[in-house]
């Protein structure tokens, strides 16, 4: 129904069920720690620059905790503090060298917009599976709805896909997570087909058009390091309004005359974010454009590098997270192998 006449395609989008995140339990860590080739320093907080104007290189970084300060020397460094972080501590250290004075620091701020767009209807079963995928060993697949390549193209629209989640009252809601509890221990590869619904909620998640005009800032106020903190102005353009429209308008004019299936549009719609903090020092060409070169490299600072999703320059619709792990480990290579 949705893909016969070239509009749509469907994805199929994937979450490992055990990610092992950074504390001291976890193999990871301890790995890291015991590495010969890392210093581990927990607790304490970058806050000041010290740059050589003349050889155009950040020299020290300050530290703080809350009762030690220490300076670290380094031959490079490198921010991954990530999107709103990055673009604090240049902002805060901008006032002490000209070598900082960028205009795009902090700007082109992007997220993820999400939003339920309406309700698909039908008025036939639909097996579960159909639009949960299925689970395979530790990998999570979940199937999603997005515009064709040549349809964004010739639309000129963004990136963007939806979820269909199946919509249950919450007495339903409550017997459908027990059932899937339930299922997790004898469900390997194969589809669920035993539970069906009518009601499908379209949830959108879509890429977000550079916008000079969303940005990180400073304010007056200081934290408990006596550095500025900081605000969000988060501003989409006028063609991500239009993307989520033509989302809408096209589900609509699919179904308004089908047979069992319809659409009906969520007239509050609720924009959210999620948590995909993106842009405040994008990659570019020159300075005049952005803030890093294509080796993730401060334009001005000759050892000052960059790494995450601060230096995207498009935000796609898709998690970052795997292109953040890439720029970072292309990044390693360029260091280890040219300086």
């Amino acid at each position: 129904e949705f893909i016969k006449d070239n509009i749509f395609n469907f994805n199929n989008h994937f979450w490992p069920s055990k990610i092992e995140k950074f504390n001291y339990n976890s193999i990871f860590t301890k790995n890291l720690i015991k590495s010969k080739k890392i210093d581990l320093i927990h607790g304490f907080t970058a806050t000041d620059f010290e740059i050589d104007e003349h050889l155009k290189k950040l020299d020290s970084i300050k530290f703080v905790s809350k009762n030690k300060e220490i300076f670290i020397k380094a031959n490079h460094f490198v921010l991954a503090c990530g999107a709103i972080e990055n673009a604090r501590l240049l902002l805060n250290n901008r006032s002490k060298s000209k070598l900082l004075e960028n205009k795009n620091i902090g700007k082109y701020f992007m997220e993820h917009p999400r939003l339920m767009l309406g309700q698909l209807k039908s008025k036939k079963k639909i097996s579960l599976n159909s639009i949960l995928g299925v689970k395979y060993y530790n990998y999570s697949i979940k199937q999603s709805l997005s515009f064709s390549k040549n349809y964004l193209i010739k639309n000129r629209l963004l990136n963007s896909y939806a979820f269909l989640d199946p919509k249950f009252n919450k007495q339903d809601e409550f017997f459908f997570k027990e059932f899937l509890d339930a299922l997790k221990i004898t469900i390997k590869k194969r589809k669920i087909t035993k539970y069906t619904f009518n009601e499908m909620n379209i949830n959108y998640q879509g890429e977000q058009f550079p916008n000079f005009n969303s940005y990180v800032s400073l304010v007056k106020e200081r934290d408990m390091y006596n550095q500025l903190k900081c605000e969000l102005n988060w501003k989409l353009s006028d063609l991500d309004y239009h993307t989520i429209n033509h989302f809408v308008k096209v589900m609509y004019n699919k179904f308004k005359n089908h047979d069992y299936l319809s659409f009906d549009e969520n007239i509050e719609k609720k924009i959210t974010d999620a948590s995909h903090h993106m842009g405040t020092t994008r990659m570019s060409l020159n300075d005049y454009d952005g803030v890093v070169d294509k080796n993730c490299k401060f334009h001005n600072i000759n050892n000052l590098f960059i790494s995450g999703n601060s230096v995207l320059r498009t935000s796609g619709s898709s998690n970052p997270g795997l292109t953040n792990m890439a720029l970072s480990l292309r990044l390693g290579e360029y260091i280890n192998n040219n300086l």
